[in-house]
């Protein structure tokens, strides 16, 4: 303020903080020095991500561009890879609740391998429910590994501390959950060629020093037991051929079941038996119930064949 008649400059003060650090930083310093006192971010309780996950939970928001990224690239590495995504808020007040009551939940909806929680970048603000201690008790408590993939590569959360494993950002979540189905065929066929080189070659050589043997002079006269031994090596040589065509034959029918397994499991396969997904019009949430659906809403179901639109005109519960 100023007082006119004397000059004189008046500093009203509303509020006082700690020059530096502001209050939301010093509340995560605080928090992460007590969880960590607990043992919670040690090592030792850190538990491995399965090979090859049959069902992945996914907690964030399913309208973001976190968990498009997140599929497209799961997809791409695992075809068929079975996803199932809880709808969560990821900001705001309370929203670490959410997160927290859905990771409870989970062993309800099914035998998960890998859950994953996170969003996309943003401020501290932005991403504090990650921040949350409530939130970092249920990640421990977790019956499943969880992977935490919040915010960009710069961003660090209590949830990056707390979880079995840390993704710098949801799309590295998915290349650390589902392994590249094609580089491990990759892998296998360039096994199987690499030992067929390696018992051609070693075949090779020992043909050539008993055809060297069978020159020396001090060898003239075994000529015929010579000629057994090359026989015999023939045999082997023969032998080990039909049992590595027996190996790589059995190695093509279970990458054929796998890529069996992987299709039956496919979201669309799902849809070809009989099944279909219903939303209301406008909205991507799936219908699990009749729960917020009124007479007069439109709703959409999806079949392995197309889409139909329809309008409720009526609504039984299925235990009047």
């Amino acid at each position: 303020e100023v007082y006119p008649p004397h000059g004189k400059y008046q500093l009203i003060v509303s509020s006082l903080a700690p020059m530096g650090l502001g209050d939301l930083h010093l509340k995560f310093e605080e928090l992460k020095k007590t969880l960590a006192a607990e043992g919670l971010f040690a090592p030792e309780r850190k538990r491995p991500l399965p090979l090859w996950p049959r069902r992945v939970a996914v907690f964030t928001s399913p309208t973001s561009a976190a968990i498009r990224d997140f599929r497209r690239i799961a997809y791409r590495r695992m075809p068929g890879a079975w996803i199932t995504v809880f709808p969560v808020r990821v900001q705001g007040d309370d929203a670490w609740k959410e997160v927290a009551a859905a990771l409870t939940a989970v062993p309800k909806f099914g035998a998960f391998d890998v859950a994953i929680v996170g969003r996309g970048g943003g401020s501290i603000e932005d991403l504090w429910a990650f921040n949350e201690e409530g939130l970092a008790r249920a990640i421990a408590a977790s019956s499943i590994p969880v992977v935490s993939a919040v915010g960009h590569e710069t961003d660090t959360t209590i949830a990056d501390y707390v979880a079995d494993v840390r993704a710098a950002t949801p799309s590295e979540a998915a290349e650390i959950v589902f392994p590249d189905a094609l580089a491990l065929a990759a892998q296998v066929a360039d096994g199987r060629q690499r030992l067929t080189g390696a018992i051609l070659q070693r075949m090779e050589n020992a043909r050539d020093s008993l055809e060297s043997l069978a020159k020396h002079r001090a060898l003239a006269e075994p000529a015929q037991r010579l000629r057994r031994i090359a026989q015999d090596l023939d045999q082997w040589e023969e032998r080990a051929m039909l049992a590595l065509a027996r190996r790589v034959e059995t190695s093509r029918e279970r990458m054929s079941r796998v890529a069996a397994h992987l299709g039956a499991v496919s979201p669309l396969s799902v849809l070809a038996r009989g099944y279909s997904i219903t939303t209301r019009d406008g909205r991507r949430e799936t219908l699990r119930g009749i729960e917020g659906v009124a007479v007069g809403d439109r709703i959409v179901t999806r079949l392995a064949t197309g889409i139909l639109i329809s309008e409720v005109t009526d609504i039984r519960p299925e235990h009047p």
